[in-house]
């Protein structure tokens, strides 16, 4: 039968709708993009954990005073064994104290944990090559993050620098800031065995026994540092006076006053 004007029109409701393209088709993206950056400063999204801020900035610190090879290419491929390695000593403590499936406040939202984990679990006696997971020119499947500064290129280099703890970037080096950068370095070196971390990243193997002597490296040791956190305080909250620098302050006033605002009584005050 042939197909008509008319039953064109007739059946024209069921074809189906077309779908539409980008994923902000009200335009408020940018405003609530903006909205975040004024009221936590320094913080987004996919930082997920405070002590990331330290171990960057330690990690470039230290390569910076200790290493003999200097150089992007050298910072990068020890920068990825490092990564590699902190995201094995989290996972490694999460397991030692919580069992197979770890704890969030462990090594869980660190860059590579997730490629890594497997890995870990069938590790037994023998040990890991950091280089099989970590080295930029590997494109392999076994490779843990596509950016070659890896979490710290994708996720928290932006942050640092908006805060004044790192600068630079990829094609010319990242640093540490001579203020507040050093600060958080030192206070986060006073309670880590660096030197035993740089011969593990050197030596390129580790196993369970040297993640253990490393779980102070764990996210979780933040407890454990007063130093550490007072100086990260001091950072995000300005507390240091640091001038051109914003802070969390305003982002917390309003989420103090929040309950205020939608209690009845005066019991969200307290």
């Amino acid at each position: 039968m042939l197909l008509t004007a008319e039953r064109c029109i007739e059946t024209g409701w069921v074809i189906p709708p077309k779908t539409a393209g980008g994923q902000d088709h009200l335009a408020v993206r940018a405003i609530s993009e903006a909205m975040y950056a004024e009221l936590v400063p320094g913080i987004t999204n996919v930082t997920e954990r405070v002590r990331c801020y330290s171990f960057y900035t330690w990690f470039t610190w230290w390569f910076s005073k200790h290493s003999k090879k200097k150089g992007t290419e050298e910072f990068v491929r020890a920068f990825r064994r490092a990564e590699c390695l902190h995201a094995l000593i989290g996972a490694q403590h999460g397991i030692d104290e919580e069992g197979a499936d770890g704890h969030p406040a462990h090594g869980q939202g660190l860059a590579g944990r997730d490629a890594l984990i497997g890995p870990l679990l069938q590790l037994g006696r023998g040990s890991l090559r950091l280089s099989r997971f970590a080295d930029p020119g590997d494109r392999g499947a076994e490779r843990y993050f596509g950016n070659d500064l890896g979490g710290l290129g994708q996720y928290y280099l932006g942050s640092l620098q908006q805060l004044d703890v790192m600068g630079g970037n990829l094609r010319h080096g990242v640093r540490v800031t001579d203020g507040r950068g050093v600060r958080v370095a030192e206070a986060y070196d006073s309670s880590v065995d660096g030197q035993l971390f740089w011969e593990t990243v050197h030596h390129d193997l580790v196993g369970t026994e040297r993640l253990r002597q490393l779980s102070g490296f764990c996210p979780c040791g933040l407890q454990h540092n007063a130093a550490e956190r007072e100086v990260l305080l001091d950072t995000f909250l300005a507390r240091d006076e640091h001038p051109n620098v914003p802070a969390l302050t305003s982002g917390l006033r309003v989420v103090l006053t929040f309950p205020d605002a939608n209690s009845p009584t005066d019991d969200a005050r307290d």
